[in-house]
């Protein structure tokens, strides 16, 4: 059933990257397909986090041990929310420390989720101000490991 539901939303959000990626466009279909590609991501993202719920209470879910590029995984969280944060005159600010590694391993694919359900609630309850996304390492778990283990914290204002 999972692909029956996300192939449309694929197809949405592959088809307006494309149409986005043209060039020739005015600002105003412009402006429109981006929050069409934004929208269909964030439905997308609730569309995987109620399947996984069924496979949590299935028993059934499995964490992915992958190497992930942290920033670039924070910067399309913060892409996704960018538009709603700047309707309401809020700043979305993402702030990684110099010393967090550039490549993390875990499941992108959950930490997204986790990061997108936060930043979403951060902009739909932060009335005004700025929400932070900031990214620090507490400690490294094991110093051999290439990656290393950052954790992340989101902070509301």
């Amino acid at each position: 059933m999972s692909h029956e539901i996300r192939t449309p939303m694929n197809a949405i959000i592959g088809l307006s990257d494309l149409a986005l990626g043209g060039g020739d466009l005015s600002p105003k279909l412009h402006n429109y397909l981006s929050k069409i590609h934004t929208s269909s991501k964030a439905l997308l993202s609730i569309i995987n986090d109620i399947l996984d719920y069924s496979k949590v209470e299935a028993g059934r879910l499995e964490l992915d041990q992958t190497e992930l590029c942290l920033g670039d995984l924070l910067e399309n969280v913060a892409d996704l929310f960018n538009v709603r944060a700047e309707e309401k005159g809020i700043e979305l600010v993402l702030d990684i420390a110099p010393d967090v590694p550039e490549h993390v391993v875990g499941d992108p694919l959950r930490i997204g989720q986790v990061m997108n359900n936060l930043v979403g609630n951060a902009v739909k309850f932060t009335e005004h101000g700025e929400i932070a996304i900031k990214v620090e390492q507490l400690e490294r778990k094991d110093a051999s490991a290439p990656s290393g283990s950052p954790c992340a914290t989101l902070v509301s204002a």
